[in-house]
């Protein structure tokens, strides 16, 4: 099963907005994926928005 996903910036323009936020280690690709379908497994940033706030979730 692969889900929706939209990434329209580069990873650095979306950790701006996650300046107040502890520097965080993310392996990641910077580029956009220039995709939307994602298959199971393949690693992506995760960005949530709650109270018009961009979050990263803590690793598990």
């Amino acid at each position: 099963m692969c889900g929706r996903f939209a990434q329209s910036q580069t990873r650095e323009e979306y950790l701006a907005y996650l300046a107040e936020e502890a520097d965080r280690d993310i392996a990641y690709d910077p580029e956009p994926i220039r995709r939307y379908n994602v298959a199971s497994g393949t690693k992506v940033l995760l960005l949530s928005e709650r109270s018009e706030h961009l979050h990263h979730p803590p690793r598990s």
